[in-house]
This record gives C-alpha cells, structure tokens and sequence, in this order.
C-alpha cells in the first residue's frame, strides 16, 4: 500500500520500498543532463518511504530517463 503526495509513491513498509529499490538498481537514469547508473536509496518520512533514484536526484516514480 502506498500514499501518492506531488507524484510521489511513500510505501508503508520497507519491504515494499526495498522491492522498488532492487528494481531500479542501475538502470539508466538522466542526472542534471547526464546519463548515469542509478543507485537508488529508500528515505523515511512521517508518510512513509520514498525511493530516490540517486542522492539528490527525483524520487519514484517521476520520469527518469
């Protein structure tokens, strides 16, 4: 289950975080204009967990490529 706030997915559980996390280890991403592997981190908030594509960059699901 997950709550979607500014097109952001938090998950209620680390699992379900963790399972999106392992599906987006490097792939392919944009990162200010270049092209570089993902190394995705899950991130706790009060509504949950996010995936962030890479430190600093967009989080799940907004447009990565």
């Amino acid at each position: 289950m997950k709550t979607i706030r500014k097109e952001i997915y938090y998950f209620k559980s680390i699992k379900e975080a963790e399972k999106i996390k392992d599906k987006l280890t490097g792939k392919e991403i944009n990162f200010f204009g270049n092209k570089v592997k993902s190394a995705p981190r899950i991130v706790a908030y009060q509504l949950g967990y996010a995936v962030q594509y890479i430190k600093s960059g967009a989080y799940y699901p907004q447009p990565y490529i």
